[in-house]
């Protein structure tokens, strides 16, 4: 990542489109660091993650430029181009998925592959070398696709999924940390030929790239546009996004791992309305925390989902590692009918089986979870993770300007309560917000939950 941004730097100070000059200097800071980074090739790839893309983006962009701007070390920066460029399709074949769906479930790390893609493609072009495969330049389409799927698209933000560490890299742009819209803008150029969205401040990386003239960034703009409403299911990744109009959508996470899962986080739901995140995913926090925190962040009481027993829905074998990874009963249940969508889907774990079904009607003001449990001993646990408001509880109800919530239950309700719990937007940094909790102690039990945005 440092001479990735060296590298950018020199460009950007230099000539523009054509690659920085070469100097005695430049072309040892260079060499350096690619001999660091090819000594322990294989440690990033066992990795299955950002070091693997990462460190063969450095590889072939810093080995294709010496190999073009300068006769030293001519040799070895070819081999070290072709290393690159090899682990670049490897890397990518395995950690990109069919539907672009990315090995970390992350939206952060999402956002780091696709912008270092992003660096690859412009270096390619900046030193006129051949493209990559078809089969590299469709998964670096659908990872675009992917972001612009889960990109909520009146604040530019979206669910905050998995892994959120700070991670943030090749930013040539003054929009906020978590306005996603400055990376795909640029990817959905570079991978399609074409942006995703209407003209903003987030088209500033084009301008700094030459992409775009200056003259075309607007100050400001309209909001942007959406993927058209219906049912998006990512198999292979394990997501699904309802999208019943613009204003309004949600994210269901399904338990569907071909790689390390970071959060225990099965079917849980994120709600998005007006750009307001209502039902939310807490983040990561800190890495190097307390015992509690650690506990608490990537488990099941960070998720809007239900708890079996008291237990973790899979062991927990590490800081990063889980095991008995959960799987999906049977791929979701999706269906739509005069622009009412319903999606279902189900898992059974060690402490219980789990099947949510969710509903919205076309105008995306009503939405109803059905949550059916069984298969527990002592306890189930529902909990819902609001945006902080002036939520208050009537009853069953739960009731703010933004909207009301209603709970039934086929069975005795042992408890409902509004909670204090935490969330962490920001690596390093957590605040506070509510969190409604629905206890059971009955098996088998049908919960009802009704958002009702028309308040």
């Amino acid at each position: 990542m440092r001479l990735l941004h060296a590298m950018q730097a020199w460009q950007l100070c230099d000539t523009p489109c054509q690659g920085p000059s070469p100097t005695p200097l430049r072309a040892a800071f260079v060499a350096a660091h690619l001999q660091r980074i090819a000594a322990t090739e294989r440690y990033a790839q066992a990795q299955d993650n950002n070091h693997w893309t990462s460190e063969a983006a450095a590889l072939f962009i810093g080995g294709s430029w010496l190999g073009k701007s300068t006769s030293s070390h001519a040799g070895v920066s070819k081999q070290w181009a072709r290393i690159g460029r090899r682990a670049l399709e490897r890397s990518v074949r395995r950690l990109v998925l069919a539907d672009g769906s990315f090995a970390q479930h992350s939206l952060t790390y999402h956002r780091l592959v696709l912008d270092t893609l992003a660096q690859v493609e412009l270096w390619r072009r900046w030193l006129d070398l051949p493209p990559f495969s078809e089969r590299f330049q469709q998964r670096c389409r659908a990872a675009t696709n992917w972001l612009l799927a889960l990109l909520d698209p009146l604040s530019g933000d979206g669910p905050n999924l998995g892994s959120n560490d700070g991670a943030f890299c090749y930013q040539l742009h003054n929009q906020p940390y978590r306005d996603f819209r400055p990376t795909l803008q640029l990817a959905a150029l570079l991978f399609h030929g074409k942006p995703a969205l209407a003209s903003g401040p987030w088209d500033e990386p084009l301008v700094w790239l030459a992409l775009l003239p200056p003259a075309e960034v607007a100050e400001s703009s309209s909001p942007p546009p959406t993927p058209s409403a219906g049912i998006t299911v990512f198999p292979q990744g394990g997501y699904a996004v309802l999208r019943p109009n613009p204003s309004t959508w949600a994210l269901l996470r399904l338990p569907t791992y071909r790689f390390r899962p970071a959060h225990a986080d099965p079917l849980h739901l994120d709600l998005w309305h007006r750009g307001v995140n209502l039902l939310r995913d807490s983040g990561s926090y800190a890495y190097n925390a307390s015992p509690a925190d650690l506990a608490y962040f990537p488990g099941i009481a960070s998720h809007n989902s239900v708890q079996f027993d008291g237990a973790q829905p899979m062991p927990r074998l590490g800081r990063f590692l889980w095991g008995d990874w959960l799987q999906l009963e049977a791929p979701p249940n999706q269906h739509q009918s005069h622009g009412a969508f319903t999606l279902s889907a189900a898992y059974r774990g060690p402490h219980g089986r789990h099947q949510r079904r969710v509903e919205v009607d076309p105008t995306g003001l009503h939405w109803r979870i059905t949550d059916q449990l069984s298969g527990f001993c002592h306890q189930a646990l529902l909990r819902w993770r609001l945006c902080p408001a002036d939520w208050h509880l009537e009853a069953q109800e739960l009731v703010a300007l933004i909207a009301r919530l209603h709970f039934s239950c086929d069975q005795p309700i042992r408890r409902i309560q509004l909670l204090q719990g935490w969330e962490s937007r920001f690596y390093g940094k957590k605040t506070e917000l509510p969190v409604l909790e629905l206890e059971l102690v009955q098996a088998p039990a049908k919960i009802i939950t009704l958002i009702d945005f028309s308040v």
